[in-house]
């Protein structure tokens, strides 16, 4: 297989509960490797525990908002329990889209995770396109996402894949809670 080699060593950061930043330009195949991970993530672990993988990827979403995010996010996490036939039932799918306030679903998001948590499932959060959140997104949403993570740091981990141009000045600065936590794990392809 394509990159083997990454994609065990970055399964073994992520089963370690480490968070990690995968920088390539376009093409290199940063997309590629989190599909691998996620694949690998189905075929090492049964059904009913283990690993709950999930794939954000910012081509998803209609419009850059912190809510869009929230959505998918929380519908990919619903999505994902479903698959698992795991018995939460947090909302109905129709109620994710709903006029609701960012604050809502960031509730909503963080009771599902704690449902997965406390069943003593590891989550993987994969987030492709992290430089285009930067140029939509504020600090917050930043600080927000590092917030889900300490509900049980060991059993959430992300990787965020981006092109180089996330270095630049105004995106670092917006996403400096996210180098917080992945700044021992930078992968550059």
């Amino acid at each position: 297989m394509y990159r083997q080699k990454e994609v065990n060593e970055i399964y073994r950061l992520v089963q370690s509960g480490d968070s990690l930043l995968i920088v390539g330009s376009t093409g290199v195949g940063k997309s590629y490797l989190s599909r691998a991970l996620i694949e690998k993530s189905k075929l090492d672990r049964p059904l009913k525990s283990g690993l709950l993988a999930i794939y954000l990827s910012v081509e998803e979403i209609s419009q850059l908002t912190s809510s869009d995010v929230y959505r998918l996010l929380l519908k990919k996490l619903i999505d994902g329990v479903n698959e698992r036939s795991l018995p939460y039932k947090v909302l109905e799918e129709s109620e994710i889209f709903a006029p609701v306030s960012d604050l809502f679903l960031l509730e909503k998001i963080r009771t599902l995770l704690k449902m997965i948590l406390d069943a003593n499932f590891r989550i993987l959060i994969v987030v492709d396109g992290l430089e285009r959140l930067a140029d939509f997104l504020d600090e917050s949403f930043f600080n927000n996402l590092r917030s889900l993570r300490d509900l049980k740091q060991s059993y959430l981990s992300y990787v965020f894949l981006c092109r180089p141009k996330i270095f630049e000045a105004e995106r670092a600065a917006k996403i400096e809670p996210v180098f917080r936590f992945v700044s021992a794990n930078v992968l550059h392809l």
